[in-house]
């Protein structure tokens, strides 16, 4: 293997592994934001702040340097993300509102409530055996 493809393929573990951790952002802030606002602001709410964090890591990690001017680079992030964003809330919002209740599942903040329960039970085994 050449030089140039040990880079190009560390360069991709970097981005596989930095769109890893926003696609977690993006999972973990949305059950968050959904228990103080409504499930649908909560998918575009989660959404930008993983965008936002796989933006910046990305271009500080896996493009560090790049030739573009940050404005076009940002332009081209936010036509890419908002198609992304649409697609997400579209299909999310179709399965909590239509799929989920036709299954018998509970609404997107009660399912919120119930993930981060277990998840601060998860964290704090302690606090799970104290009731």
């Amino acid at each position: 293997m050449t030089r140039a493809q040990k880079q190009g393929a560390a360069q991709f573990l970097r981005f596989v592994a930095l769109g890893g951790v926003a696609a977690a952002v993006n999972f973990g802030s949305r059950f968050l934001y959904s228990t103080v606002m409504p499930f649908e602001i909560a998918i575009i709410a989660a959404y930008f702040t993983a965008a936002t964090i796989g933006f910046l890591s990305f271009r500080k990690f896996v493009f560090p340097g790049s030739l573009r001017p940050i404005r076009e680079q940002t332009i081209a992030f936010l036509i890419v993300s908002l198609a992304g964003m649409a697609q997400t809330w579209g299909i999310s919002v179709l399965i909590a509102r239509i799929i989920w209740p036709v299954i018998g599942l509970p609404g997107p903040r009660k399912q919120s409530r119930i993930w981060l329960e277990s998840v601060c039970r998860w964290l704090h085994p302690i606090s799970a055996t104290n009731g």
